[in-house]
This record gives C-alpha cells, sequence and structure tokens, in this order.
C-alpha cells in the first residue's frame, strides 16, 4: 500500500528553488499535493502544494510547513491507517520507521482499496466465509464449496453439543410435552440478540470506537441493555403463551418468559465479549459471526431453558 514516489525538501530552502525542484521530481511522484520537510532522520512538517504556489519566492518552504503531522509506521495494519487518514481527514500521510526516518506516503485511492477489501473481508466472516475478491459469476462452484465448507462441517460439529443437551433433558420433555414448543423460539432469540450485538461490537471495533481496556465498559451497559431488552420480550413471551395456549399453567408461561429474560442477557454479553476478547488475542473480531453465536447460543440457550423449568416446575 505504501509508495517510496514522493517529493522531500530540505530545511532551509526558498520557494523559487522547491518549485523548480517539483518541477523536475513531479514526473515520479504519486502526488505532489503535499511535500515534506524533512530534515536527517526526521520528518519536520507538511507543506500543502497550495501554500507553495502561493507564496512569495523568497519565502522559506519552513515558514510553510505545518509542524503536526500525523504519520504511521511501516508496520502500521492497514486497518489502522485507514482510520488515521478517515479521522484526520487526509489525503496523503507520511510513513516513518521506527527511527523516525520518512520511508514513503500512501495515498487516498489506495486507502480507498483497502476498506474495500476489508469490508469485503468482514461480511465473509461474519457470514462463516472464507473472503474472497473474485468476481461470483467467475468464480465455479468448486471454488465456492471449497471457501464455505470449513465453516459448515465445524459449525454442523458444535451442533452435536445442542443435540446432547437436548437428549439429557428427554425425561424432562416427557413429563412436560408443551415445553417442547417453545424451544425454537427460544434458541431463535437467544441467537438473534447475540448477533445483534456482536454486529455492534466489532462496527465499533473496526471504526476504532473501542478497544480492548473498554470491555467492563461494554460489560455493564449490555448488562443493562441485555435486563431492558429480556423484560421486554419476557413480558411479550408471557401474553403469547396466555393468549395462544389456554389451558396452559402460569407456571408454564412463567418458566417461558424467565427463559427469554436470561437467555436475552446472557446472548448480548456473549455477542458483545467474545468479538473484544478476540480483539484482545489478536484475532480478527468478525471471526465470531452470527452463525458461530447463533450455535453457540443453541446450546446454552437450551441449557438455560430446561433449568428454568426444573426449579420453576419443581420436576
Amino acid at each position: 500500500m505504501m509508495t517510496s514516489e514522493f517529493v522531500a525538501v530540505k530545511e532551509g530552502w526558498s520557494v523559487q528553488h522547491t518549485l523548480q525542484f517539483l518541477r523536475q521530481a513531479a514526473d515520479q511522484a504519486e502526488t505532489v499535493t503535499n511535500l515534506f520537510l524533512v530534515a536527517p532522520g526526521s520528518v519536520e512538517g507538511v507543506i500543502p502544494l497550495q501554500s507553495l504556489v502561493t507564496a512569495a519566492p523568497s519565502a522559506r518552504v519552513d515558514d510553510l510547513a505545518r509542524r503536526e503531522v500525523i504519520y504511521a509506521h511501516t508496520d502500521t495494519d492497514q486497518e489502522e491507517v485507514a482510520r488515521l487518514m478517515r479521522d484526520y481527514d487526509l489525503a496523503v500521510m507520511p510513513v516513518v520507521d521506527q527511527a523516525g526516518v520518512l520511508k514513503g506516503i500512501v495515498t487516498i485511492d489506495d486507502v480507498v482499496d483497502v476498506i474495500q477489501e476489508e469490508a469485503t473481508e468482514d461480511i465473509y466472516k461474519g457470514a462463516a466465509m472464507e473472503g474472497s475478491e473474485v468476481d461470483y459469476l467467475r468464480t465455479s462452484p468448486v471454488t465456492l464449496w471449497r471457501k464455505r465448507v470449513f465453516w459448515l462441517f465445524a459449525l454442523s460439529l458444535s451442533e452435536f453439543l445442542t443435540v446432547n443437551v437436548s437428549n439429557n433433558y428427554q425425561n424432562l420433555v416427557a413429563q412436560q410435552a408443551i415445553l417442547s414448543s417453545f424451544i425454537a423460539a427460544l434458541i431463535g432469540t437467544g441467537g438473534n440478540t447475540g448477533s445483534q450485538s456482536a454486529v455492534l461490537i466489532i462496527r465499533a471495533l473496526s471504526l476504532g470506537q473501542l478497544r480492548g481496556r473498554d470491555s467492563w465498559r461494554v460489560f455493564f451497559k449490555e448488562i443493562g441493555t441485555g435486563a431492558m431488552l429480556g423484560a421486554t420480550l419476557a413480558a411479550l413471551a408471557f401474553a403469547r403463551v396466555k393468549l395462544l395456549y389456554a389451558d396452559t399453567s402460569d407456571s408454564i408461561a412463567l418458566t417461558v418468559a424467565l427463559s427469554i429474560l436470561v437467555i436475552v442477557m446472557v446472548a448480548n454479553l456473549i455477542g458483545a465479549l467474545l468479538p473484544i476478547a478476540f480483539f484482545k488475542l489478536k484475532i480478527d473480531p468478525a471471526v465470531t459471526s452470527s452463525p458461530f453465536i447463533a450455535t453457540v447460543m443453541d446450546a446454552t440457550g437450551l441449557l438455560i431453558y430446561f433449568n428454568i423449568a426444573k426449579l420453576v416446575l419443581g420436576l
């Protein structure tokens, strides 16, 4: 993404001398919208071309330079470079090594390409797929199979955990067959809640609005949000059970309502904290995709539901 084709000028040069130099160097430069004032071992400032061409010929470039330089290091992640250029509204950003020596520049057209690539990659990961920049119509079915089969296989294996949980509570369901009627709605609600929460946090991380150190703030915020969402959905669930299943006892309706409350709160926390945990481990948070969260909540939701049923119904 970085190019070494840029224009650097030295302290003490006059505007007239700099313009003469620029005429000779412009053809070899990626862009001349900004010139960089350099001293041995460091970048001293940025000189906009507009300031240069409107200054007096005898003026010194030192007086035209903006001294507050926003720069990236050679080992800075390209997503971080894109974020910095967006936040500071930069068309060109200098890149320096660890010693502060100017090594190259990054231009906005390169950043646009990076943003598109990263967004595409995150979308694919959000659907539990390997990314691809190849045109869809030009991609063979075999290639599409290869990019999708691994995650689908892994997720299908993890679903056996859900099957095991369900099998362990067969006796409970046999005693209260009505409980099975609400399983799909409960685990579906958990998956949807967790996916919503994960998308919010992944987006905030990608925009630089959150850092790993913000995990406790996220925790308490999502506890409150999850409680409000859970209480709302629990009240609706209680009313729905009583309306649609008129002969059902209040205990069953209460079981479903309490399960919804706890499942939503847990799913909200899992969806929010998993991306942050992955971020701290230097793993792309987008890996905590909607299918992944939904799969986790299938087994977790069943455990919550059946254990609440045992407590409320005394089974």
